[in-house]
């Protein structure tokens, strides 16, 4: 059934796939094999993931009676644009008082997906991330610098958020 289809969208930039011809693509498969606009929408949401699949779940919330055609358009239109951060947006990000490491988690990681990898090291990476855990939590902070030249910035990213959950539940 999905035979044809391209590999999912995630619409993140170091992913290296352009959404014109990534819909193109879609569209084809669907004539070739006739699926209706109904299946078409319900493959779509399927076949997105990442960054491109919270966008059309944000997308159906506030168009529910959105068509395939308009959310096709509106997948061009929102992952089209050129989104590349940089380092510098990473770095002046500040913790939201009251929200939970993984809430900060899930922001510096969608900054960091729009950073080309060209633009960092993962030393540089890991060292960023720590310098802005250590201004939210010394404790989770202490434990990570522990471990930090034995991984990736991603995986100190989830041992923070196993950290935090283990702190929180032991905490009170």
């Amino acid at each position: 059934m999905f035979e044809g289809l391209p590999d999912k969208f995630i619409g993140s930039c170091n992913s290296g796939q352009d959404v014109s011809t990534w819909v193109n693509k879609f569209r084809l498969v669907s004539d070739i094999k006739s699926w209706d606009k109904s299946k078409q929408l319900k493959i779509l949401e399927l076949w997105l993931d990442g960054q491109a699949y919270e966008w059309f779940k944000k997308f159906k919330n506030r168009l529910p009676d959105a068509d395939i055609e308009a959310s096709l358009t509106s997948l061009i239109n929102e992952f089209n644009r050129v989104k590349i951060g940089t380092l510098r947006d990473l770095l002046e990000m500040n913790p939201i008082k009251g929200k939970s490491i993984s809430s900060f988690n899930s922001r510096f990681v969608e900054i960091w997906n729009t950073i080309p990898i060209n633009y960092y090291t993962e030393k540089i990476g890991k060292e960023t991330y720590l310098l802005k855990v250590l201004g939210i939590d010394r404790e989770v902070w202490w434990k990570l610098a522990q471990i930090a030249d034995s991984k990736t910035p991603r995986s100190l990213i989830e041992e923070a958020d196993m950290y935090y959950l283990i702190k929180l539940k032991y905490d009170n």
